[in-house]
């Protein structure tokens, strides 16, 4: 008997059910049109202690679009290639993170190669040649996916339907201002943020600069895994060109007054985009979370960042006292107290 992770696509069964049936073996046992996270995946029986923990991870994402619009060859397979192909690639990476003694595709491959198979097994190149230009002119096929399914074979090896796991993670939020797009951090971001990283930038961070872009990468795949969904942490990236500029958070959203968090690589300041920034962070926040202030603690020293908050009439409420420096703690009421000085990040 045999388990698998796989995210259905009933939409693509609308288009390609004919093929499948025709020339994919896993059709005839019962498998959907799908696109394979993890097998084969732990043995049965799986125990609802391991199904919790699996739907807690999944449960972490978002329902998603997905496009089909490429299609493509392995050596005897010809198979629909999804975008954005990396939901695909984080989610699997989420669920072998917690169980890597199971690797996709059972560890044949070296890399998660996103694919939905139309034809599998099949020697004749010639047949899969003309599989796959009968299935392109029906391209692009167009998806929304809300779950994947836990799937388990019994003794008659028919693949059957063990239990949903839905996608429960609210839309992630996309923020625009005049300049800016801001949208919650994700694996795909990781790059690009970690080269706006420098130590300068971490003089005023509690937290210090990564040795290295893996070591950044653990740090983020780990507070991804943890789904703290009392904190957003958002990528600023301009609108005109999508430079990344650097992280703005907002901390705490069930409390009364949530906390702001900003960082601007150092190219990027002196354009004023701090304060946009933490503008439409907090104006976001008041419309879809119903806040009407704001917590805003920034190191004593760090001058530009205080007038962000003077700017908007933030009021001094107290101080805290780290290890690497001390903080002044403001309160921003929104709508707030507009009032301007000087140059801001």
């Amino acid at each position: 008997m045999k388990t698998a992770i796989v995210i259905p696509v009933a939409e693509a069964e609308q288009i390609v059910g004919d093929e499948r049936r025709l020339y994919d073996p896993s059709c005839a046992l019962g498998m959907p049109a799908h696109i394979t996270l993890v097998t084969p995946f732990a043995p049965p029986p799986i125990s609802p202690e391991m199904v919790s923990e699996l739907k807690r991870i999944v449960g972490a994402f978002s329902a998603t679009n997905l496009r089909f619009e490429d299609i493509e060859r392995f050596a005897n397979t010809v198979y629909l290639k999804p975008e954005p192909g990396e939901f695909i690639i984080r989610l699997t990476e989420a669920i072998v993170s917690r169980w890597p003694q199971w690797m996709p595709y059972g560890g044949t491959h070296a890399h998660i190669v996103p694919h939905l198979t139309v034809a599998d097994r099949i020697e004749d190149q010639r047949l899969l040649d003309n599989i796959a230009g009968l299935v392109r002119e029906r391209l692009p096929i167009e998806a929304r996916v809300h779950e994947a399914w836990l799937m388990e074979t019994s003794a008659d090896d028919i693949w059957r339907r063990r239990t949903p796991l839905p996608f429960e993670n609210p839309q992630p939020p996309i923020i625009r201002s005049s300049r800016l797009r801001l949208s919650e951090f994700a694996m795909a971001d990781a790059a690009d943020v970690y080269n706006c990283i420098t130590p300068a930038i971490t003089a005023f961070m509690f937290w210090e600069p990564p040795s290295s872009f893996e070591e950044y990468k653990a740090r983020r795949e780990q507070t991804l895994l943890s789904a703290n969904r009392n904190d957003f942490s958002f990528v600023v990236r301009r609108l005109d060109t999508r430079e990344c500029l650097g992280i703005a958070s907002l901390d705490g959203i069930d409390a009364d007054a949530p906390e702001l968090g900003l960082w601007l690589k150092e190219t990027a300041h002196g354009n004023r985009y701090g304060t946009e920034i933490v503008r439409a962070v907090a104006d976001w926040a008041a419309r879809t979370l119903g806040k009407e202030r704001f917590t805003y603690a920034v190191a004593t020293e760090n001058i530009p960042s205080r007038r962000i908050a003077e700017s908007m009439g933030g009021q001094i409420v107290g101080t805290r006292t780290g290890q690497k420096y001390d903080s002044v703690v403001y309160h921003i009421a929104w709508p707030p107290q507009v009032r301007e000085t000087g140059r801001h990040r």
